[in-house]
């Protein structure tokens, strides 16, 4: 699964892979759902870096509080449930992060882990009419099967893109096939570390968070 990660980049780094911008610079180092994520879809011709909720709320949805339980989806089953299968053909988008918090089974510790610079999450998304008549945008992030470094950690993790992988997801006329294919994209590099247990709390967000600790303390 993925249930937290954190993203502290400059907008303008991120703005290399979209074409417009309509989000802020807000970093932060412990994202939790339900918070405001940035995400890049396709608008028309564009690519759009813009802000989403975290916890996926679909078109046909009558509370929105069925989020919470849609911060991730199964890549098995996209296209056979229905809050994930319409937003798989349609609304599919990047989640950025410049990495991840896996706690391992064993002892609850939590690590921290990256690639070689940002992360692409494959994701969906989907527009919510609020009660008012508003609308709120949405989003999950996709999960496979973990990796073989992963695996000591947690038996699932987020499907993590490559910058041509990436282009792949948002085209907005896919190979199927090729589409399906990504989903099984765990060959990423990617390293970790553990980190203090600070990071259980989501009202702790500091860049200490992400500093390696001596196991010895735990």
């Amino acid at each position: 699964m993925c249930g937290r990660f954190a993203l502290y980049s400059s907008v303008n780094a991120i703005m290399a892979y979209a074409d417009r911008l309509a989000a802020d610079d807000a970093p932060s180092y412990n994202i939790t759902p339900g918070s405001s994520i940035l995400t890049i879809s396709r608008d028309g011709d564009s690519r759009i870096l813009k802000r989403r909720i975290w916890g996926l709320v679909p078109f046909w949805a009558k509370d929105k509080k069925i989020g919470t339980r849609l911060i991730n989806a199964r890549s098995e089953s996209l296209t056979d449930k229905p809050s994930f299968k319409y937003a798989f053909q349609k609304r599919r988008c990047l989640v950025i992060a410049d990495g991840f918090f896996e706690w391992r089974k064993r002892d609850k510790q939590p690590f921290y882990i990256v690639g070689e610079g940002l992360l692409f999450f494959a994701g969906l998304w989907e527009r919510w009419t609020q009660p008012d008549g508003t609308p709120l945008e949405t989003t999950a992030i996709i999960t496979t099967p973990a990796n073989a470094t992963m695996e000591p950690l947690h038996h699932r993790m987020p499907v993590i893109l490559d910058a041509e992988q990436a282009q792949l997801w948002l085209h907005p006329s896919p190979s199927w096939i090729a589409l399906h294919s990504l989903l099984e994209s765990t060959a990423m590099s990617l390293s970790m570390h553990p980190v203090s247990k600070e990071i259980n709390s989501p009202a702790n967000n500091h860049p200490g968070l992400l500093e390696e600790v001596n196991m010895g303390l735990f």
